[in-house]
């Protein structure tokens, strides 16, 4: 057990992953804009992680100033890309830790102190002030801030001009206090994160359902844990767990995370199984699976929760589909006289005439109904042979994300690519070829009206964005850039940036 409070705040595995952006489940940080600023900002203490926490809200981000907002000066001026600049000589040092830029609440009311000589009493007058934007108060918290400027020597000028710059800056300030204690709550989910990481995702998956969007929130995690080499697995039928579970060094869904599948369904499976204990996929068609919900069991056959049993998913949804048309009477006679050296066509085939015949019929009327049983199981009229498109399509549907295999996985002409995204991640240089579904599409427009876009994309290995198709390209294939197309993309990592450039696009 862990005391979190009390681990190293130096952690270098900790800080490598926020500086990475390698966010997803790290508190305050797993947005987009969390893990884009923490790439930039890179972060290697609690204070710098406060200032990223603060620098991300939208004030910060929609404050303009000379074309530029505020969350990308700070990090501008702390990578040395812009020189700071000082403020006011006398107050410089009470924001030279956010390169001269008014980040914090207490910042402004330190300045406060420092230029007009205010009480900290004055100086949270002030604050609230501005903050609640109140006219009369503040005309009278302007006045009194000027007068103690003058009275402390400053100019009425630079007086004015520093206030100016405190109301300003209260469209986007933050308290440093929050901001502080949010950093740290941060960091030890990040430490998790990277210390503890079959947990840390057992953890986020198993309260996956607890989100507005619980399918959304399971893709991401399981993309996010793809990057930590941790694997993720379908419901399996040696596991019967309700929920997440940690087996073999990997994690199982449970039961109960396939779409319309409940605790019942998982009660009864446990139940059943301790007493029947099933070994084969004979065992589970006839003596188990008929006492749960037809529904629910079609899904899991779906999701591959008999994988492993001998038979495809195909095969075995059409043997169930076949076997749930018999009669209570008829399943109980099969049971009793179950032969698993043999197949169930062949066992229906045995018990195929009246039950004064030693068989499992009743009349000579349902002789018919149970011959037509025994000749959809020898002539299923189509292929048994499972389809990839098929099984991703499903498992994305029922799980929330595609775990056997990805759309581009049936794609015959994926074996054209070269390179997987996670290589591409990982720094591949030089000219690649992605097999890749897209899955996400921001289109931008050019200075000179040009279209252009920026994907999402995934295969197997991985989700990554950054791919950048620039404004000839997209015009060329634009009618093929949809999410969810399967598309072989050909291009080069960017030189001076961590972005692929697609030259060619070919649908497969």
């Amino acid at each position: 057990m862990i005391d979190i409070t009390q681990i190293s705040l130096t952690d270098k595995r900790t800080w490598d992953l926020i500086c990475a952006g390698h966010t997803k489940g790290v508190f305050q940080l797993e947005t987009h804009l969390g893990k884009h600023w923490c790439k930039e900002a890179k972060p290697r203490n609690i204070e710098e992680l406060a200032d990223v926490i603060s620098v991300i809200r939208p004030g910060t981000l929609k404050a303009i100033e000379e074309g530029k907002s505020m969350t990308q000066r700070y990090v501008d001026r702390k990578h040395n890309v812009e020189p700071v600049k000082s403020l006011y000589e006398p107050i410089d040092k009470v924001i030279a830790s956010t390169y001269n830029i008014i980040i914090y609440q207490e910042q402004a009311m330190q300045i406060a102190q420092v230029m007009a000589g205010f009480t900290e009493s004055q100086a949270d007058t002030l604050r609230k002030a501005i903050g609640k934007k109140k006219a009369d108060l503040m005309r009278q918290v302007k006045g009194e801030f000027i007068e103690g400027c003058l009275s402390q020597g400053h100019t009425q000028e630079n007086a004015d001009r520093i206030f100016d710059i405190i109301e300003k800056s209260n469209r986007y300030s933050f308290n440093k206090s929050h901001a502080v204690s949010y950093a740290l709550m941060a960091y030890w989910s990040a430490y998790l994160k990277a210390n503890k990481t079959l947990e840390f995702y057992l953890h986020w998956l198993s309260n996956a359902k607890e989100k507005i969007d619980p399918n959304q929130e399971i893709y991401e995690l399981v993309e996010s844990a793809k990057i930590d080499h941790i694997n993720i697995h379908t419901p399996y039928h040696e596991y019967i767990e309700e929920n997440f579970s940690i087996q073999d060094g990997g994690i199982y869904f449970g039961i109960t995370n396939v779409k319309n599948v409940g605790i019942n369904e998982f009660l009864k499976l446990r139940d059943i199984c301790a007493e029947v204990a099933p070994k084969t996929w004979m065992d589970y068609l006839v003596k188990v699976i008929p006492n749960v919900n037809k529904r629910a069991v079609e899904n899991l056959i779906t999701v591959g929760f008999f994988s492993n049993l001998g038979k495809s998913r195909s095969e075995m949804q059409h043997e169930f589909s076949c076997l749930k048309d018999l009669t209570k009477k008829e399943l109980e006679i099969l049971q009793e006289k179950l032969d698993t050296s043999i197949s169930i066509k062949d066992n229906l085939k045995n018990l195929n005439q009246l039950k004064k015949e030693g068989g499992a019929v009743a009349t000579a009327k349902r002789l018919v109904a149970f011959a037509d049983i025994i000749n959809r199981l020898e002539n299923p009229g189509r292929s048994l042979k499972d389809n990839l498109m098929s099984i991703s399509i499903s498992e994305e549907n029922l799980l929330g994300i595609a775990i056997s295999c990805s759309k581009v996985d049936a794609c015959a002409d994926a074996s054209f690519a070269n390179t997987t995204c996670k290589e591409l991640m990982d720094g591949k240089k030089g000219k690649s070829i992605l097999a890749v579904e897209i899955t996400r599409i921001k289109e931008h427009v050019t200075k000179n009206k040009d279209k252009m876009a920026f994907l999402s994309v995934r295969d197997d290995s991985i989700e990554i964005e950054n791919i950048v198709v620039f404004p000839e390209p997209f015009a060329k294939f634009e009618d093929i850039i949809y999410v969810g197309s399967t598309v072989l993309l050909f291009g080069e990592k960017a030189k001076d940036r961590n972005s692929f450039l697609v030259n060619d696009i070919h649908q497969i």
